[in-house]
């Protein structure tokens, strides 16, 4: 079979199945299974082994059961990093990569640049991929990341040497618990914050496939943030920052907790669909 009827093939398989960048998703199976490149996809010479096709079917069949397409090709884009996940580890998205860059902005907005040697705490690692891209920036801090999960930090550690980043040091354990008496200019973290109750609304791929360890914050999804808030400022530098990424409609509260934890300011930062995305307190 032709590479070009495969694609054309497998993107009509998808759209019936109402995937919504079902032409894209075709590409990413076939280049993942064969050696083909994306380019190259289009020259119509190319033709499949029955290799190619039986391993290009099974992935498809994966994916119209619901497994998440960055399980199927195991890897995942975050910044200019390309990421190893699998079973057991939660899928970074677009609302991270955004606290992300928000985060090199207000660093650097306070005297920090690429060369500062920075102390960065991050909570909930999973992947590694906050702890990685900021170690990467900021070239010369020194970055620990901690996660409750093993299997998140067997492929945060993949990916710190699949990009040889010297300067994370990922430690096993629940938030605070693994650190002695650590003192950080920045404590950054993307933990669970879906409500118990709303996580059997989620779409499959994330319900039936991702760690509900990753995804479960508890009856009103802020118990991390309940967790973290009066923890944090003992382990913040003075005029250190506490970041994170929150959910829909918790802005309220969780400014309120804050300001009863003496937290001085509070301040959030909404994402691309005008949603307070990004709590932000400490910097006093």
């Amino acid at each position: 079979m032709k590479v070009l009827d495969k694609v054309t093939r497998l993107s009509e398989i998808l759209t019936k199945h109402s995937f919504e960048d079902a032409h894209k998703e075709a590409e990413i199976i076939i280049t993942t299974a064969t050696s083909i490149k994306s380019p190259d996809l289009y020259v119509n010479e190319f033709e499949l082994t029955e290799q190619d096709i039986a391993l290009i079917d099974d992935m498809i069949c994966q994916r119209l059961k619901g497994r998440p397409l960055q399980y199927i090709t195991s890897e995942v884009d975050f910044f200019d990093l390309h990421l190893k996940v699998g079973d057991g580890v939660f899928i970074p998205r677009p609302e991270t990569e955004y606290m992300v860059d928000q985060v090199i902005k207000i660093m650097t907005q306070k005297g920090f640049n690429r060369l500062s040697r920075l102390k960065i705490l991050d909570l909930c690692t999973g992947s590694g991929c906050i702890a990685l891209t900021l170690a990467r920036y900021f070239v010369n801090a020194s970055v620990i990341a901690t996660d409750i999960s093993l299997v998140a930090l067997k492929y945060a550690k993949i990916n710190r040497d699949i990009h040889r980043v010297s300067n994370v040091s990922f430690i096993a354990g629940d938030l605070f618990s693994p650190l002695k008496d650590y003192h950080f200019h920045l404590i950054i973290s993307n933990p669970p914050y879906i409500a118990t109750s709303e996580i059997d609304n989620l779409q499959i791929e994330i319900k039936d496939y991702e760690p509900k360890i990753a995804l479960d914050g508890g009856e009103d999804g802020i118990d991390f943030y309940r967790k973290i808030l009066p923890k944090a400022g003992h382990y913040l530098k003075k005029d250190g920052l506490l970041i994170l990424e929150i959910g829909l409609g918790q802005s309220d509260e969780l400014k309120r907790l804050a300001l009863s934890y003496g937290y001085g300011k509070v301040s959030f930062i909404k994402d691309y669909s005008g949603i307070d995305r990004i709590f932000i307190a400490g910097g006093d």
